[in-house]
């Protein structure tokens, strides 16, 4: 688990990568844009099955939450978030108050609001389909690079 602005959500840590991809790329040039290709497709599983939950649970009204759903790789890191924008507030008072965290309400509820979390439930229901596809790509990826069976190791 991690924590960031206060919010607890899930996360799959593969304990060495970075030192592995930095490595690599001393050997083989390129490894970094295939590992990002690579942890894209993985990110998708994730992103997927949120969006399932999400119409699962009848939390599509607008749209604006199935469509915010998104993956993406920054570095070595893949990332599934919404970034859905709240909807305009219809009265000037509630403009003057700012945008509330339209995802993050529904994912880690609010004072007395009811929690209907979509992300952090996506990861545990895919868990053991992201570690397969994690392992998947670092063989497809030491494979393609010369490493492993037959290469340098």
């Amino acid at each position: 688990m991690v924590r960031r602005g206060g919010y607890t959500g899930g996360t799959i840590r593969v304990q060495g990568l970075n030192a592995l991809v930095r490595d690599f790329n001393r050997v083989a040039s390129g490894l970094k844009a295939d590992l990002q290709r690579e942890l894209q497709d993985v990110a998708e599983i994730v992103s997927d099955e949120a969006k399932d939950i999400v119409q699962q649970e009848g939390l599509v009204d607008s749209g604006r939450l199935l469509k915010g759903i998104r993956p993406r790789v920054r570095g070595t890191t893949a990332i599934v978030e919404n970034r859905a924008k709240s909807p305009r507030p219809k009265t000037a008072r509630a403009r003057t108050r700012g945008n509330y965290p339209y995802p993050g309400i529904y994912e880690y509820g609010r004072a007395g609001g009811k929690r209907r979390p979509f992300l952090v439930p996506a990861l545990d229901n895919k868990q053991e389909d992201v570690v397969e596809a994690l392992e998947d790509m670092l063989d497809r990826l030491t494979s393609r690079n010369g490493f492993g069976r037959g290469g340098i190791l």
